[in-house]
Protein backbone atom coordinates (compact mmCIF):
# COMPACT_ATOMS: atom_id res chain seq x y z
CA UNK A 1 0.00 0.00 0.00
CA UNK A 2 1.46 3.39 -0.97
CA UNK A 3 1.82 6.26 1.50
CA UNK A 4 -1.22 8.12 0.16
CA UNK A 5 -3.52 5.17 0.63
CA UNK A 6 -2.17 4.54 4.15
CA UNK A 7 -2.82 8.15 5.17
CA UNK A 8 -6.30 8.05 3.62
CA UNK A 9 -7.01 4.86 5.56
CA UNK A 10 -5.81 6.52 8.78
CA UNK A 11 -8.01 9.54 8.07
CA UNK A 12 -11.08 7.35 7.49
CA UNK A 13 -10.49 5.02 10.44
CA UNK A 14 -9.83 7.83 12.95
CA UNK A 15 -12.41 10.25 11.51
CA UNK A 16 -9.67 12.89 11.44
CA UNK A 17 -8.61 15.44 8.82
CA UNK A 18 -5.17 15.17 7.26
CA UNK A 19 -3.39 18.07 5.54
CA UNK A 20 -0.18 17.78 3.54
CA UNK A 21 2.29 20.60 4.09
CA UNK A 22 6.01 21.44 3.73
CA UNK A 23 8.02 20.55 0.64
CA UNK A 24 5.30 18.39 -0.93
CA UNK A 25 2.75 21.21 -1.32
CA UNK A 26 5.39 23.58 -2.68
CA UNK A 27 6.31 21.05 -5.37
CA UNK A 28 2.63 20.28 -6.00
CA UNK A 29 1.93 23.97 -6.65
CA UNK A 30 4.75 24.34 -9.22
CA UNK A 31 3.91 21.00 -10.89
CA UNK A 32 7.19 19.43 -9.83
CA UNK A 33 6.86 15.64 -10.01
CA UNK A 34 9.76 15.02 -7.62
CA UNK A 35 7.44 15.39 -4.66
CA UNK A 36 7.29 13.11 -1.65
CA UNK A 37 5.22 13.30 1.51
CA UNK A 38 7.46 14.47 4.34
CA UNK A 39 5.30 16.70 6.56
CA UNK A 40 1.62 16.45 7.53
CA UNK A 41 -0.90 17.89 9.98
CA UNK A 42 -3.59 15.63 11.48
CA UNK A 43 -6.56 17.16 13.27
CA UNK A 44 -8.36 14.59 15.38
CA UNK A 45 -8.39 12.60 18.61
CA UNK A 46 -4.73 12.07 19.53
CA UNK A 47 -5.08 8.62 21.16
CA UNK A 48 -7.01 7.21 18.18
CA UNK A 49 -4.55 8.64 15.68
CA UNK A 50 -1.44 7.31 17.49
CA UNK A 51 -3.00 3.85 17.78
CA UNK A 52 -3.80 3.84 14.07
CA UNK A 53 -0.34 5.14 13.08
CA UNK A 54 1.27 2.26 14.99
CA UNK A 55 -1.05 -0.15 13.23
CA UNK A 56 0.46 0.75 9.84
CA UNK A 57 3.99 1.73 10.88
CA UNK A 58 5.93 3.13 13.83
CA UNK A 59 5.16 6.50 15.40
CA UNK A 60 7.62 8.25 17.75
CA UNK A 61 5.88 10.56 20.23
CA UNK A 62 9.13 12.31 21.18
CA UNK A 63 10.39 12.92 17.63
CA UNK A 64 6.88 13.26 16.15
CA UNK A 65 7.94 11.10 13.23
CA UNK A 66 5.94 8.37 11.50
CA UNK A 67 7.99 5.63 9.86
CA UNK A 68 6.21 3.70 7.12
CA UNK A 69 7.97 1.45 4.60
CA UNK A 70 11.34 3.21 5.23
CA UNK A 71 9.70 6.62 4.64
CA UNK A 72 9.96 9.20 7.44
CA UNK A 73 7.10 11.68 7.79
CA UNK A 74 7.00 14.57 10.26
CA UNK A 75 3.56 14.56 11.89
CA UNK A 76 1.86 17.26 13.95
CA UNK A 77 -1.28 15.99 15.68
CA UNK A 78 -3.77 18.69 16.74
CA UNK A 79 -6.71 17.97 19.03
CA UNK A 80 -9.91 19.42 17.57
CA UNK A 81 -11.52 22.20 19.60
CA UNK A 82 -15.23 23.00 19.68
CA UNK A 83 -14.39 26.69 19.76
CA UNK A 84 -12.13 26.57 16.68
CA UNK A 85 -12.60 25.26 13.15
CA UNK A 86 -9.78 23.58 11.17
CA UNK A 87 -8.71 26.78 9.44
CA UNK A 88 -8.19 28.54 12.76
CA UNK A 89 -6.10 25.64 14.07
CA UNK A 90 -4.02 25.59 10.89
CA UNK A 91 -3.53 29.35 11.09
CA UNK A 92 -2.08 28.96 14.61
CA UNK A 93 0.20 26.18 13.29
CA UNK A 94 1.41 28.39 10.42
CA UNK A 95 2.75 30.99 12.87
CA UNK A 96 5.03 28.32 14.36
CA UNK A 97 6.48 27.34 11.01
CA UNK A 98 9.66 28.84 9.54
CA UNK A 99 9.21 29.59 5.84
CA UNK A 100 6.21 30.87 3.88
CA UNK A 101 6.80 28.46 0.97
CA UNK A 102 6.64 25.49 3.36
CA UNK A 103 3.52 26.73 5.20
CA UNK A 104 0.76 25.78 2.79
CA UNK A 105 -1.88 23.16 3.62
CA UNK A 106 -3.47 20.73 1.18
CA UNK A 107 -6.33 18.44 2.33
CA UNK A 108 -5.44 14.86 1.43
CA UNK A 109 -9.05 14.10 0.49
CA UNK A 110 -9.27 16.98 -2.00
CA UNK A 111 -6.01 17.27 -3.94
CA UNK A 112 -6.60 20.40 -5.99
CA UNK A 113 -4.51 23.58 -6.22
CA UNK A 114 -7.61 25.66 -5.52
CA UNK A 115 -7.98 23.87 -2.18
CA UNK A 116 -4.52 24.86 -0.87
CA UNK A 117 -4.87 26.89 2.32
CA UNK A 118 -2.47 29.83 2.68
CA UNK A 119 -2.25 32.23 5.65
CA UNK A 120 1.25 33.64 5.06
CA UNK A 121 1.39 34.56 1.35
CA UNK A 122 3.29 31.40 0.57
CA UNK A 123 1.70 31.16 -2.89
CA UNK A 124 2.86 34.69 -3.66
CA UNK A 125 6.45 33.89 -2.59
CA UNK A 126 6.44 30.70 -4.67
CA UNK A 127 5.30 32.71 -7.67
CA UNK A 128 8.12 35.22 -7.01
CA UNK A 129 10.48 32.24 -6.44
CA UNK A 130 11.57 33.73 -3.14
CA UNK A 131 12.30 32.32 0.34
CA UNK A 132 10.81 34.35 3.21
CA UNK A 133 10.65 33.80 6.97
CA UNK A 134 7.33 33.89 8.82
CA UNK A 135 7.02 36.39 11.66
CA UNK A 136 9.80 37.60 13.97
CA UNK A 137 13.27 36.54 12.83
CA UNK A 138 14.86 36.61 16.30
CA UNK A 139 12.11 34.41 17.73
CA UNK A 140 12.52 31.95 14.86
CA UNK A 141 16.28 31.84 15.50
CA UNK A 142 15.58 30.54 19.00
CA UNK A 143 13.65 27.68 17.42
CA UNK A 144 16.28 27.03 14.76
CA UNK A 145 19.78 28.49 15.17
CA UNK A 146 20.69 27.36 11.66
CA UNK A 147 17.74 29.04 9.99
CA UNK A 148 19.89 30.41 7.17
CA UNK A 149 21.34 26.94 6.42
CA UNK A 150 17.82 25.57 6.06
CA UNK A 151 16.84 28.54 3.89
CA UNK A 152 19.85 28.00 1.61
CA UNK A 153 18.96 24.29 1.31
CA UNK A 154 15.40 25.11 0.22
CA UNK A 155 16.57 27.83 -2.17
CA UNK A 156 18.90 25.36 -3.93
CA UNK A 157 16.20 22.66 -4.11
CA UNK A 158 13.80 25.00 -5.89
CA UNK A 159 16.22 27.47 -7.45
CA UNK A 160 14.57 30.27 -5.43
CA UNK A 161 16.24 33.47 -4.24
CA UNK A 162 16.81 34.37 -0.59
CA UNK A 163 15.13 37.39 0.95
CA UNK A 164 17.64 40.02 2.16
CA UNK A 165 16.66 39.60 5.80
CA UNK A 166 17.56 35.90 5.54
CA UNK A 167 20.99 36.75 4.12
CA UNK A 168 21.54 39.10 7.06
CA UNK A 169 20.99 36.17 9.44
CA UNK A 170 24.60 35.04 8.95
CA UNK A 171 25.67 37.97 11.17
CA UNK A 172 23.51 36.58 13.98
CA UNK A 173 24.79 33.00 13.86
CA UNK A 174 26.89 31.99 16.85
CA UNK A 175 26.98 28.22 17.15
CA UNK A 176 29.63 26.63 19.37
CA UNK A 177 28.23 23.14 19.82
CA UNK A 178 25.84 21.55 17.36
CA UNK A 179 22.99 19.22 18.28
CA UNK A 180 22.25 16.07 16.27
CA UNK A 181 19.36 17.84 14.56
CA UNK A 182 21.61 20.76 13.59
CA UNK A 183 24.29 18.40 12.23
CA UNK A 184 21.58 16.78 10.10
CA UNK A 185 20.73 20.23 8.70
CA UNK A 186 24.40 20.70 7.73
CA UNK A 187 24.48 17.27 6.11
CA UNK A 188 21.27 17.97 4.17
CA UNK A 189 22.65 21.32 3.01
CA UNK A 190 25.93 19.79 1.83
CA UNK A 191 24.08 16.95 0.07
CA UNK A 192 21.76 19.36 -1.74
CA UNK A 193 24.73 21.53 -2.81
CA UNK A 194 26.76 18.52 -3.94
CA UNK A 195 23.90 17.11 -6.04
CA UNK A 196 22.80 20.45 -7.53
CA UNK A 197 23.33 21.40 -11.18
CA UNK A 198 26.28 23.68 -10.40
CA UNK A 199 27.81 22.97 -6.95
CA UNK A 200 30.52 25.66 -7.32
CA UNK A 201 27.88 28.40 -7.40
CA UNK A 202 26.50 27.37 -4.01
CA UNK A 203 29.90 26.76 -2.39
CA UNK A 204 30.78 30.34 -3.39
CA UNK A 205 27.58 31.52 -1.69
CA UNK A 206 28.56 29.73 1.54
CA UNK A 207 31.96 31.38 1.30
CA UNK A 208 30.40 34.82 0.72
CA UNK A 209 28.07 34.40 3.70
CA UNK A 210 30.89 33.14 5.97
CA UNK A 211 29.10 29.82 6.44
CA UNK A 212 31.55 27.49 4.66
CA UNK A 213 33.75 27.15 7.76
CA UNK A 214 30.85 25.70 9.74
CA UNK A 215 29.78 23.12 7.16
CA UNK A 216 33.11 22.20 5.57
CA UNK A 217 36.06 23.72 7.48
CA UNK A 218 38.69 21.76 5.52
CA UNK A 219 37.47 23.24 2.24
CA UNK A 220 37.37 26.66 3.89
CA UNK A 221 41.09 26.24 4.70
CA UNK A 222 41.78 25.93 0.97
CA UNK A 223 40.51 29.43 0.15
CA UNK A 224 43.40 31.49 -1.27
CA UNK A 225 45.71 28.44 -1.08
CA UNK A 226 47.74 28.95 -4.27
CA UNK A 227 49.03 26.18 -6.52
CA UNK A 228 51.76 25.92 -9.14
CA UNK A 229 50.43 27.99 -12.06
CA UNK A 230 52.16 25.62 -14.48
CA UNK A 231 49.57 22.97 -13.66
CA UNK A 232 46.64 24.88 -12.11
CA UNK A 233 44.79 28.06 -13.00
CA UNK A 234 42.83 28.13 -9.74
CA UNK A 235 43.57 28.03 -6.01
CA UNK A 236 42.76 24.79 -4.18
CA UNK A 237 39.25 25.88 -3.09
CA UNK A 238 38.26 26.84 -6.62
CA UNK A 239 39.85 23.72 -8.11
CA UNK A 240 37.88 21.44 -5.73
CA UNK A 241 34.52 23.05 -6.45
CA UNK A 242 35.10 23.19 -10.23
CA UNK A 243 36.15 19.53 -10.20
CA UNK A 244 32.81 18.86 -8.51
CA UNK A 245 31.06 20.68 -11.40
CA UNK A 246 32.82 18.50 -13.98
CA UNK A 247 31.78 15.09 -12.66
CA UNK A 248 28.42 13.39 -13.12
CA UNK A 249 25.68 14.06 -10.58
CA UNK A 250 26.22 11.13 -8.27
CA UNK A 251 26.63 11.64 -4.51
CA UNK A 252 29.72 9.39 -4.18
CA UNK A 253 31.50 10.91 -7.20
CA UNK A 254 30.60 14.49 -6.27
CA UNK A 255 31.82 14.03 -2.68
CA UNK A 256 35.06 12.48 -3.93
CA UNK A 257 35.51 15.40 -6.34
CA UNK A 258 35.10 18.15 -3.73
CA UNK A 259 37.19 16.30 -1.11
CA UNK A 260 39.98 15.04 -3.38
CA UNK A 261 42.45 17.90 -2.72
CA UNK A 262 41.32 19.36 0.62
CA UNK A 263 44.33 17.72 2.31
CA UNK A 264 46.59 20.18 0.50
CA UNK A 265 46.03 22.75 3.27
CA UNK A 266 47.67 20.29 5.70
CA UNK A 267 50.56 19.27 3.44
CA UNK A 268 51.57 22.53 1.74
CA UNK A 269 55.33 23.26 1.64
CA UNK A 270 57.61 25.58 -0.29
CA UNK A 271 60.71 23.99 -1.76
CA UNK A 272 62.98 26.16 -3.92
CA UNK A 273 60.17 28.70 -4.28
CA UNK A 274 57.86 25.97 -5.58
CA UNK A 275 54.65 24.95 -3.80
CA UNK A 276 54.35 21.22 -3.08
CA UNK A 277 51.59 19.10 -1.53
CA UNK A 278 53.38 15.79 -0.99
CA UNK A 279 51.01 12.95 0.06
CA UNK A 280 48.01 15.30 0.06
CA UNK A 281 45.82 12.41 -1.15
CA UNK A 282 46.46 10.59 2.16
CA UNK A 283 45.53 13.70 4.16
CA UNK A 284 42.45 14.25 1.98
CA UNK A 285 41.30 10.64 2.44
CA UNK A 286 41.66 10.94 6.22
CA UNK A 287 39.59 14.13 6.12
CA UNK A 288 36.88 12.20 4.23
CA UNK A 289 36.68 9.68 7.09
CA UNK A 290 36.59 12.37 9.77
CA UNK A 291 34.27 14.96 8.20
CA UNK A 292 31.71 12.62 6.66
CA UNK A 293 31.46 10.66 9.91
CA UNK A 294 30.78 13.88 11.86
CA UNK A 295 28.09 14.84 9.35
CA UNK A 296 26.42 11.45 9.75
CA UNK A 297 26.98 9.86 6.33
CA UNK A 298 26.64 6.07 6.03
CA UNK A 299 29.80 4.00 6.40
CA UNK A 300 29.32 2.59 2.90
CA UNK A 301 29.36 6.12 1.43
CA UNK A 302 32.41 7.06 3.52
CA UNK A 303 34.35 3.94 2.44
CA UNK A 304 33.67 4.49 -1.28
CA UNK A 305 34.58 8.18 -1.18
CA UNK A 306 37.69 7.41 0.91
CA UNK A 307 38.98 4.89 -1.64
CA UNK A 308 38.47 7.24 -4.59
CA UNK A 309 40.21 10.14 -2.85
CA UNK A 310 43.06 7.95 -1.57
CA UNK A 311 43.81 6.57 -5.05
CA UNK A 312 43.15 9.61 -7.24
CA UNK A 313 46.89 10.39 -7.58
CA UNK A 314 47.74 7.08 -9.28
CA UNK A 315 50.60 7.51 -11.75
CA UNK A 316 50.87 5.14 -14.70
CA UNK A 317 53.81 4.89 -17.07
CA UNK A 318 54.25 2.52 -20.00
CA UNK A 319 57.12 0.91 -18.07
CA UNK A 320 54.54 -0.51 -15.60
CA UNK A 321 54.95 -4.29 -15.21
CA UNK A 322 51.94 -6.61 -15.20
CA UNK A 323 52.54 -7.04 -11.47
CA UNK A 324 52.17 -3.26 -11.01
CA UNK A 325 48.89 -3.29 -12.96
CA UNK A 326 47.68 -6.23 -10.85
CA UNK A 327 48.43 -4.27 -7.67
CA UNK A 328 46.38 -1.34 -9.01
CA UNK A 329 43.49 -3.68 -9.87
CA UNK A 330 43.49 -5.14 -6.37
CA UNK A 331 43.82 -1.75 -4.62
CA UNK A 332 41.08 -0.07 -6.62
CA UNK A 333 38.62 -2.96 -6.27
CA UNK A 334 38.00 -3.33 -10.01
CA UNK A 335 35.37 -5.97 -10.82
CA UNK A 336 34.35 -7.81 -14.01
CA UNK A 337 31.49 -5.30 -14.37
CA UNK A 338 34.02 -2.44 -14.31
CA UNK A 339 36.24 -4.19 -16.86
CA UNK A 340 33.33 -4.48 -19.28
CA UNK A 341 32.92 -0.68 -19.13
CA UNK A 342 36.41 0.41 -18.06
CA UNK A 343 36.21 4.05 -19.22
CA UNK A 344 33.29 4.58 -16.82
CA UNK A 345 35.20 3.32 -13.78
CA UNK A 346 34.57 5.79 -10.92
CA UNK A 347 38.27 6.47 -10.26
CA UNK A 348 38.83 7.33 -13.93
CA UNK A 349 35.81 9.64 -13.91
CA UNK A 350 37.37 11.45 -10.95
CA UNK A 351 40.66 11.76 -12.86
CA UNK A 352 38.81 13.32 -15.83
CA UNK A 353 37.00 15.82 -13.56
CA UNK A 354 40.31 16.61 -11.81
CA UNK A 355 41.91 17.47 -15.18
CA UNK A 356 38.98 19.57 -16.40
CA UNK A 357 38.71 21.34 -13.04
CA UNK A 358 42.22 22.76 -13.11
CA UNK A 359 41.37 25.42 -15.69
CA UNK A 360 44.31 24.60 -17.99
CA UNK A 361 43.86 21.10 -19.39
CA UNK A 362 41.08 20.73 -21.95
CA UNK A 363 41.67 17.13 -23.03
CA UNK A 364 39.76 14.90 -20.60
CA UNK A 365 41.57 11.62 -21.39
CA UNK A 366 45.23 11.33 -22.33
CA UNK A 367 46.71 8.69 -24.63
CA UNK A 368 48.61 7.35 -21.63
CA UNK A 369 45.32 6.89 -19.75
CA UNK A 370 43.79 5.06 -22.71
CA UNK A 371 46.84 2.81 -22.80
CA UNK A 372 46.49 2.16 -19.06
CA UNK A 373 42.86 1.15 -19.47
CA UNK A 374 43.79 -1.34 -22.21
CA UNK A 375 46.53 -2.79 -20.01
CA UNK A 376 44.11 -3.17 -17.11
CA UNK A 377 41.61 -5.10 -19.25
CA UNK A 378 44.35 -7.35 -20.62
CA UNK A 379 45.92 -8.06 -17.21
CA UNK A 380 42.53 -8.53 -15.50
CA UNK A 381 41.41 -11.10 -18.08
CA UNK A 382 44.74 -12.85 -17.72
CA UNK A 383 44.34 -12.89 -13.93
CA UNK A 384 40.87 -14.40 -14.18
CA UNK A 385 41.48 -16.89 -16.97
CA UNK A 386 41.48 -20.50 -15.78
CA UNK A 387 43.96 -23.21 -16.76
CA UNK A 388 44.22 -26.93 -16.11
CA UNK A 389 46.25 -26.09 -12.98
CA UNK A 390 43.09 -24.54 -11.49
CA UNK A 391 41.26 -27.87 -11.66
CA UNK A 392 41.26 -30.03 -8.54
CA UNK A 393 42.30 -33.07 -10.52
CA UNK A 394 45.46 -34.38 -12.19
CA UNK A 395 46.00 -35.99 -15.60
CA UNK A 396 47.46 -39.04 -13.84
CA UNK A 397 44.30 -39.48 -11.78
CA UNK A 398 42.16 -39.22 -14.93
CA UNK A 399 44.27 -41.89 -16.63
CA UNK A 400 43.93 -44.21 -13.63
CA UNK A 401 40.13 -43.70 -13.45
CA UNK A 402 39.61 -44.52 -17.13
CA UNK A 403 42.53 -46.91 -17.41
CA UNK A 404 43.65 -45.23 -20.61
CA UNK A 405 45.80 -42.42 -21.97
CA UNK A 406 43.64 -40.01 -23.99
CA UNK A 407 44.93 -38.42 -27.18
CA UNK A 408 45.99 -34.76 -27.11
CA UNK A 409 42.77 -33.65 -28.89
CA UNK A 410 40.54 -35.56 -26.45
CA UNK A 411 42.54 -34.22 -23.48
CA UNK A 412 42.22 -30.63 -24.75
CA UNK A 413 38.47 -31.15 -25.21
CA UNK A 414 38.09 -32.52 -21.68
CA UNK A 415 40.05 -29.64 -20.14
CA UNK A 416 38.10 -27.00 -22.10
CA UNK A 417 34.79 -28.64 -21.10
CA UNK A 418 35.74 -28.78 -17.41
CA UNK A 419 37.01 -25.17 -17.31
CA UNK A 420 33.79 -23.89 -18.87
CA UNK A 421 31.77 -25.77 -16.24
CA UNK A 422 33.70 -24.52 -13.20
CA UNK A 423 33.94 -20.98 -14.55
CA UNK A 424 30.18 -20.61 -14.11
CA UNK A 425 29.90 -23.10 -11.23
CA UNK A 426 33.08 -23.04 -9.06
CA UNK A 427 31.43 -25.39 -6.57
CA UNK A 428 31.78 -28.19 -9.17
CA UNK A 429 35.56 -28.04 -8.91
CA UNK A 430 35.75 -31.25 -6.89
CA UNK A 431 37.43 -34.52 -7.88
CA UNK A 432 34.32 -36.75 -7.92
CA UNK A 433 32.17 -34.18 -9.73
CA UNK A 434 34.92 -33.55 -12.31
CA UNK A 435 35.13 -37.29 -13.10
CA UNK A 436 31.35 -37.37 -13.68
CA UNK A 437 31.68 -34.31 -15.96
CA UNK A 438 34.43 -36.10 -17.94
CA UNK A 439 32.07 -39.06 -18.44
CA UNK A 440 29.37 -36.63 -19.65
CA UNK A 441 31.84 -35.15 -22.10
CA UNK A 442 32.98 -38.52 -23.43
CA UNK A 443 29.35 -39.53 -24.00
CA UNK A 444 28.76 -36.15 -25.67
CA UNK A 445 31.52 -36.77 -28.23
CA UNK A 446 30.48 -40.41 -28.57
CA UNK A 447 33.90 -41.59 -27.40
CA UNK A 448 32.76 -45.16 -26.79
CA UNK A 449 30.79 -45.36 -30.03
Amino acid sequence: MNTFKVLQEIENQTQSRIYLTGEYVCRFLIDDKKRKIDDIIIIGVVSKIIKCLNKYGVYSKTKKIFLYDSIKINITIINPLKTKIDNELLKINSTKRLFTVYSLYLPINDMKKAKIIDFVNGKKDIKKRQINIIGNVEKKLKINRLLIIQAITISILFNFILDKKIINLQKMICVKELSRKEILLLKNCLTVIITSTTPSKHFKLLKKLNLLKMIFPELYSCINLKQDTQYHKYNVFEHCIYTCDHIENNLILRLAAVFHDVGKAQTVKKINKKVTFHKHEVASANIVKYRLKILGFDQEVISKVYLLVRLHMYHYTREYTDAGVRRFINKSGLTKKDIDDISNFSLFKLRIADRLGNGIKTIPITDRQKDFEKRIVKVYNKMHSLTFKDLNITKLFICKCFNTLFSDNITKGIVKFLLEKIKTNPEKNKEKILIKLIIDYLYKINYWG
